[in-house]
């Protein structure tokens, strides 16, 4: 097959990918640890990481669609840059459509379970947020700032409270 080393440096870049998604999926965990815990000493480190993780997944992604075109490309398929992995598999024959296609339902098997994880993440910290407002309402402190149902935030008076006059 005269297109072997295009289809392998493609598998080669999704093996890449999975590790990257696999990753992205420890330091969210990682994150949520550190939620979880309360000890939110390391969490602006933990979103960072997490962030330096989905820099990275964005510039493999590219380099991803790069080759899917190029293979595409040698294989005439007519969609041809927007060629899917399932048409690029099937154009291939074995045995890389079986790597390509596995390939594809650990990624996507990888995506639902950092979706999930986002997910609880994004719950901790809503809920460490409302109970952060609550405690500073019972103090009698305003935070400054409230968030809609839509996201949106509003100023709320009193955040001057906060202040020491005598600075």
């Amino acid at each position: 097959m005269e297109n072997a080393m295009s289809v392998q440096r493609l598998s080669a870049c999704l093996y890449e990918e999975k590790l990257l998604l696999e990753e992205l999926l420890f330091k969210l965990e990682e994150e949520q640890l550190i939620l979880v815990s309360g000890r939110h000493r390391w969490l602006e480190r933990a979103t960072a990481e997490v962030e330096n993780v989905l820099r990275t997944i964005n510039s493999m992604e590219s380099t991803r669609i790069d080759i899917m075109v190029g293979v595409a490309e040698e294989l005439e398929l007519d969609a041809g840059a927007q060629a899917t992995m399932s048409e690029v598999a099937e154009a291939v024959g074995e045995p890389w459509s079986e790597v390509l296609l596995g390939s594809r339902e650990s990624m996507k098997s990888l995506m639902s379970q950092i979706t999930q994880m986002i997910a609880g993440n994004r719950d901790l910290i809503t809920r460490g947020l409302a109970s952060t407002t609550e405690l500073l309402v019972a103090l009698g402190v305003s935070a400054g700032v409230a968030y809609g149902p839509d996201g949106e935030s509003k100023p709320v008076a009193g955040l001057a409270k906060l202040v020491d006059a005598s600075i």
